[in-house]
């Protein structure tokens, strides 16, 4: 018998659960990056963030990583929440580059 790690009565509504959640911390991701690029048009000056904003969202583990798999999608909910602390992490830096050009 083969026992398999991602089995039992709910396992359908626990990968599309972690196909849901990876999806909508892609998408805060991407309201960030469009954030980032409106705070860069205003104030007409462009800084590093934009291409490593760019590059998580598009190597976004929403588009990558299957919750099909063994694990219920519990990789796509792990990395998803990486993803977004780095995007938070970049957005902080963002609004600090912002706050020393208004200095």
């Amino acid at each position: 018998m083969t026992l398999l790690a991602c089995s039992g009565p709910n396992v359908q509504q626990s990968i599309y659960w972690a196909i849901g959640f990876g999806h909508v911390l892609a998408w805060a991701g991407g309201v960030l990056t469009c954030l980032m690029v409106r705070d860069m048009l205003r104030a007409r000056r462009f800084g590093w963030t934009i291409p490593p904003a760019l590059v998580f969202l598009a190597f976004h583990p929403a588009w990558w990583i299957s919750a099909w798999n063994g694990d219920c999608g519990s990789a796509k909910i792990d990395l998803s929440i990486v993803s977004m602390a780095a995007f938070v992490g970049l957005y902080v830096a963002h609004l600090k580059w912002l706050a020393k050009l208004s200095a």
